[in-house]
C-alpha cells in the first residue's frame, strides 16, 4: 500500500516506526553490532528490553541513564523510570491498550531479527536483505507489553491470523532497511514467515505482499 494512502494514524505510526528504525541503525554503527533482544544478567535472565537500550538513540539519553541496568525490568527502581513512555513506543490510540503499554514488537521466530538470544547479530548476517527482512512490527492491542519488559511476540500462523482476521485488516511492518509498510490480511501467514527469516534465501515477490490487487 501506497503510503500517501494510509489514514492519519497509520502516517502517524509509519513516522514513528521509521524514528525507532534510524535508532536501530544508529546503535548498529556506535556498537558494531544490533542490539540484543533484551539485556540479561550472569544467569542468563532476561532483565530489560531492546527498547530500553536504544533510548539513547531516540534521543533519550537522560531516560537510559535513569534504568538499573542490572535490575529486572520490574524491580521498584525501574518500573518507576517506565512511567515515563517515549512518543515512539506509544499507541496512536491509547484507548486500545494499557497505558505505559506499546505494540512496537519484535516478532520472534527462530529465524527472525530479534529471534536469535545470545547470538550478536550485524547486518552481514542478514543475507536476504534489509529491504527483504521484517524489524518489528505495530502488533495487535492483544500482544502489547510494558514498553521495558524484555518481552515481544511469539508469532505463529494462529496469532498472525487473529492480528489480521479479514483480508481487509490492515497492520504496519518496519523492514531492516527501514522502509515500513502496510499489510492486509489478505498476506498468507506462509509469505509473513518468509519475510520475517534473515537468511531463509527466500524472495518475497510483490505480488505475494499484494494478493488482492
Amino acid at each position: 500500500m501506497d503510503e500517501g494512502a494510509l489514514d492519519p494514524s497509520h502516517r502517524e505510526t509509519s513516522n514513528r516506526m521509521k524514528q525507532i528504525a534510524i535508532a536501530l541503525h544508529n546503535y548498529h554503527e556506535t556498537h558494531q553490532r544490533l542490539p540484543p533482544q533484551a539485556i540479561v544478567d550472569a544467569e542468563g535472565r532476561k532483565l530489560l528490553s531492546w527498547r530500553v537500550l536504544i533510548l539513547p538513540f531516540l534521543g533519550q539519553q537522560a531516560l537510559y541513564n535513569q534504568f538499573h541496568l542490572d535490575e529486572s525490568w520490574d524491580s521498584p527502581h525501574n518500573l518507576e523510570v517506565a512511567q515515563s513512555i517515549p512518543h515512539q513506543y506509544a499507541p496512536t490510540n491509547q484507548s486500545e491498550i494499557r497505558r505505559g503499554d506499546t505494540r512496537v514488537l519484535a516478532p520472534l521466530t527462530a529465524e527472525s531479527a530479534f529471534g536469535r538470544p545470545g547470538l550478536p547479530l550485524t547486518f552481514r548476517d542478514v543475507t536476504d536483505g534489509l529491504s527483504n527482512t521484517i524489524w518489528f512490527v505495530q502488533g495487535p492491542a492483544s500482544a502489547a507489553v510494558p514498553w521495558s519488559k524484555p518481552a515481544d511476540w511469539e508469532i505463529d500462523a494462529n496469532s498472525y491470523e487473529k492480528w489480521l482476521p479479514t483480508p481487509d485488516a490492515s497492520a504496519s511492518v518496519c523492514n531492516m532497511d527501514g522502509s515500513v509498510q502496510s499489510i492486509s490480511g489478505a498476506v498468507a501467514w506462509e509469505t509473513l514467515s518468509k519475510w520475517l527469516t534473515i537468511s531463509g534465501r527466500e524472495i518475497v515477490a510483490e505480488d505475494e505482499l499484494h494478493p488482492e490487487e
